[in-house]
């Protein structure tokens, strides 16, 4: 009888913590990093374009906000299976977008069709396995080389608090200009900003997107 009782204890310890065990996510597996977005959902971003330009005979610099506003995408359908999923909103603007899932190539795409097909042409936002130093090339281009920069950041803006975001980088060089963009991709609710900066000559040019806040239906 007290052995019986012991595994039962034992089994039920053994459950307990097991539910209390963080979620687990392979980085390997593509589909584990889909957010928790719902049908209705809208996310809310403020932009801005911000412009550095230093003068080279007083080093003093000179710095402008130009077109702040506000930028807001509802999720007008969602859907998911084992080795596919694709996420559909539309802008403020009226543009409609897609993030799309494929377990089986292991990348996220951002794209202006559904997850049905994957086309060359489509922007990959990440790619397994998910891990920092992993990187890829865009549209095949060589130049255009994405990595992943670093895991677990923190992001903190207006309502939104995530500890889990991804940033992934692009640089793209020539003879007169450097042009960097960075994604800042949380699996627990998406992008959460986007960054694209421009280097040249004496000037920097960043054009930055960031989550404010999400609001439920």
């Amino acid at each position: 009888m007290k052995k019986y009782l012991l595994i039962s204890i034992v089994s039920l310890l053994i459950i307990s913590s097991c539910s209390l065990l963080p979620f687990y996510r392979d980085k390997n597996n593509i589909m584990d990093y889909i957010p928790n977005t719902k049908v209705g959902d809208i996310y809310n971003y403020s932009y801005a374009a911000i412009y550095v330009d230093s003068n080279t005979v007083t080093g003093e610099y000179e710095t402008d906000t130009i077109g702040k506003y506000q930028e807001s995408d509802t999720y007008i359908e969602i859907e998911s299976t084992e080795t596919t999923a694709y996420y559909k909103y539309s802008t403020n603007e009226g543009e409609v977008h897609y993030f799309n899932y494929y377990k089986e190539i292991g990348i996220l795409t951002f794209s202006y069709h559904d997850g049905l097909y994957h086309s060359d042409e489509d922007y990959v936002m990440l790619k397994t396995p998910i891990e920092v130093g992993n990187e890829w090339f865009l549209f095949d281009v060589e130049e255009y080389r994405m990595e992943i920069k670093s895991m677990n950041e923190t992001y903190e803006n207006g309502e939104i608090l995530v500890k889990d975001v991804i940033l992934t980088e692009m640089i793209v060089e020539d003879d007169y200009s450097t042009i960097i963009q960075k994604f800042y991709y949380s699996p627990s609710i998406g992008l959460v900003k986007r960054e694209m900066i421009f280097l040249r000559d004496n000037s920097t040019h960043t054009y930055r997107t960031e989550l404010t806040s999400i609001v439920s239906e």
